[in-house]
């Protein structure tokens, strides 16, 4: 959360990667079952990492492969907060995606 706090401010490129190890770590072990028994809570960090990938997209050279990671974490965002009937997640998930398509459709 620090992470994704300072990539708002200074150094947006590395303190997005620092948010997406720090949550890849504390995500990996409790994937599975956060899933299944907080899937909410699995949609909301999925659009944490979207947010950080898009970010990426705009920060750095390998935009494609960026752009590539935001859409499937926000895909998976979308299709849990579609079945939990989340509406307020679908909308800002939907509105990231509209930026991540203007993001990604830019040439350098």
């Amino acid at each position: 959360m620090q992470y994704g706090t300072l990539a708002e401010v200074e150094d947006r490129a590395q303190n997005c990667k620092n948010a997406i190890k720090a949550y890849q770590e504390s995500f990996k072990s409790l994937r599975t079952s956060t899933l299944n028994y907080f899937p909410r809570d699995y949609a909301e960090t999925q659009f944490v990492f979207g947010n950080a990938y898009k970010t990426l997209a705009e920060e750095e050279k390998d935009r494609a492969n960026n752009c590539r990671r935001a859409r499937q974490a926000y895909e998976q965002a979308m299709e849990i907060s579609t079945k939990l009937d989340l509406p307020e997640v679908e909308k800002q998930v939907k509105e990231k995606l509209s930026e991540l398509d203007l993001i990604c459709t830019q040439t350098n």
